[in-house]
This record gives C-alpha cells, sequence and structure tokens, in this order.
C-alpha cells in the first residue's frame, strides 16, 4: 500500500479512537438531574358542624361542642379547620362542605344521660361522601368533650398519611385519648353540667345511691342493647345510661348479642359466668296533651336469670326518658340489692 494510503488510514483511525473514548467519557459522566422538589405538604382541612342537641338540652349546647371539637383539631397546628357554619341543615352538611374546600367533615348527636350526657361523633370524607369515622362515648364535662375530638383529629391524621409511626388505625378509633391540660377553659365552656337541664331534687331521675366495687355484689348484672321503636341514637343512649346506673350498685357487663327474645339469649349472653342476670330495657314513646302536647318516655325493664327466667319487671314512664330509666333501675336494686 503507498505510504499515503496508510498515512490516511491512521489518521481515520486515530480520529475514531479519539471520536469513542469522548463518547465513553460522556456517557460515564452524564450531567447531574437537577434536583426534585420537595412534595408540598398541605394540612388535610375540615369543617365541623354544630352538633345535633336532644332532649331538654338548649339548642347553643351544640355549637359549643363543635368549639370544642375546632380548638382541639387545630391544637397542633397539624390540620387547618374552616369557620364553624349556621344554618347549614345536615342535608347540605356534604355539599357545603365541598363549597369550603373541606377534606372532611365533623358532625353528631349530644344527648342528655342524668348527669351527664351522650356524645356521638361522625367524620365524613367529602371525596366520597362516606363515613370513616364514628364514636360514641358518656361525657361528664368539656375536657370529656375535647379527648372525643382529640379521637376524631388521630383519625384525620392518620387517613391523611401524615403520621403513621405515631397513629395506629384500631388505636385510633377504639382509644379514649388523654383531654388537653386546659379541660376547655381557654375557650369559656367549662363543666357541661351547668347546659344540663335536670332537676336535681327529682328522686326518680337521680338513680340508685353508688356503692363501693368491694361492697357489691358477685352476681353480674349483663346488659344486653335497650331495644324499642326509637331513633338508634336514643337506643344507644338508653343502653348507656341503664349500663351506667346499674354499675352504681352492682358488677356489670355489656352483651353485643343483638336480639328481639332475651329469655331465649339470655343462656347464651351469659355463657360460663352462671353467677349472672340479664337486666333489659325496651323503650316506646307516645305524644300526649292537647295545645302543647309532651313526649311521654315508657321503659320497661326486665331480669331474667341465665336460663331464660323472668326474676323482676317494673314498668316506668315519665317526661324525660333518663328519669324513666332511673325510676326502674331504682326500683329494682330496691327490690334485689343483691342482684338475685
Amino acid at each position: 500500500m503507498p505510504s499515503t494510503g496508510r498515512r490516511f488510514l491512521s489518521t481515520v483511525a486515530t480520529v475514531a479512537f479519539v471520536a469513542f473514548c469522548g463518547v465513553a467519557i460522556g456517557g460515564a459522566t452524564p450531567p447531574a438531574p437537577s434536583p426534585t422538589p420537595a412534595a408540598d405538604v398541605t394540612n388535610p382541612v375540615v369543617v365541623v358542624y354544630p352538633f345535633e342537641v336532644q332532649g331538654d338540652l338548649p339548642p347553643a349546647t351544640g355549637t359549643q361542642l363543635a368549639q370544642i371539637f375546632m380548638h382541639e383539631l387545630q391544637s397542633q397546628q397539624d390540620i387547618t379547620v374552616r369557620p364553624l357554619p349556621a344554618g347549614v341543615v345536615r342535608a347540605n352538611y356534604l355539599s357545603n362542605a365541598i363549597k369550603l374546600g373541606a377534606d372532611y367533615y365533623i358532625s353528631g348527636y349530644f344527648t342528655p344521660l342524668g348527669d351527664s350526657a351522650s356524645l356521638v361523633q361522625q367524620l365524613v370524607s367529602v371525596q366520597t361522601g362516606i363515613q370513616v369515622f364514628s364514636q360514641t362515648a358518656v361525657i361528664q364535662n368539656a375536657g370529656d368533650a375535647q379527648a372525643q375530638a382529640s379521637a376524631a383529629r388521630a383519625r384525620i391524621i392518620y387517613l391523611s398519611g401524615r403520621d403513621f409511626a405515631s397513629v395506629d388505625q384500631s388505636d385510633a378509633a377504639d382509644a379514649s385519648p388523654t383531654p388537653s391540660s386546659d379541660n376547655g377553659s381557654s375557650i369559656g365552656i367549662g363543666n357541661l353540667f351547668g347546659l344540663l337541664k335536670h332537676d336535681k331534687g327529682n328522686a326518680r331521675g337521680s338513680g340508685p345511691a353508688k356503692i363501693a366495687d368491694v361492697a357489691k355484689p358477685s352476681r353480674i348484672a349483663i346488659v344486653p342493647r335497650v331495644m324499642g321503636g326509637v331513633s338508634a341514637q336514643t337506643l344507644a343512649a338508653a343502653t348507656q345510661q341503664l349500663q351506667a346506673l346499674l354499675g352504681r350498685a352492682y358488677h356489670t357487663q355489656y352483651s353485643n348479642l343483638e336480639t328481639t327474645n332475651v329469655a331465649k339469649s339470655a343462656d347464651a349472653m351469659c355463657g360460663t359466668n352462671r353467677n349472672a342476670t340479664v337486666v333489659a330495657g325496651s323503650v316506646s314513646q307516645s305524644r300526649r296533651g292537647g295545645f302543647r302536647p309532651k313526649t311521654i318516655s315508657t321503659f320497661v325493664l326486665t331480669t331474667y336469670t341465665c336460663f331464660g327466667v323472668p326474676l323482676y319487671s317494673t314498668t316506668q314512664s315519665a317526661d324525660n326518658l333518663n328519669d324513666a330509666i332511673a325510676a326502674a333501675v331504682t326500683a329494682y336494686v330496691a327490690k334485689h340489692p343483691q342482684n338475685s
């Protein structure tokens, strides 16, 4: 091959080698990508509606309870709470929450139970319109209400994926968190006893006297769910009231066995604990009077042995369901102080 041709091939080979090395080196050290900006974590947005009050409570109670919830929800600055809505009916809760740009809304019911009250809270996802959390508790003061608001706050944080490490799903639903140290005083609510308009001097409404646990009879009173043709909220509240009043004189146990025939189900409720009675209740209500009719509540308390044999029965009526329950329990305790 002529020398000119050899020089040409040598030159081509050199250029190709240099080009190859340039590509290889360039591919081994690509330009560093731009850092991905951190995700914009925003607080979940919640709207709290005034709680619906039942019984003889003043309507302002529902608004005050909502304020307790709002105060607790935003206490850690990880939830954004919209201003308290006014004049929104339950049927429009979801559409109003959507308009306010909320992720969740809270509503519920507040029912008097003697010296305390039953609080039902419901947490609804605005995106789906589905209830994602519900809890019922007997409360006696603003601190108890704050504890229930704290449970709602924990569930919202969990559902928002903000703190999986510290909030367990089951714990958020079932626990009764410790209330904040101010017990509601920072929003001027104080003790909710002042909002419960009951006649403290009414012997029927007071229930049986409290007995120390060590002095209570060994026989347990098993309490199934109160039955009757009233709302589910009223039945739940009546069941809690019945067990609470029986608990003043006896050791009690709740039975979650759903039944319409307690006599036939008493054996299953007692199970292996034969040293027990089953204390069941049923509610009916009627309207009486002319120009200003009243709702009369009738409560039937019937106690059964574990074999389903009726042990005692009493029927009590009153203007207030809590008074009717208290009168029935008081009558039973007076006749059967040993629950036997």
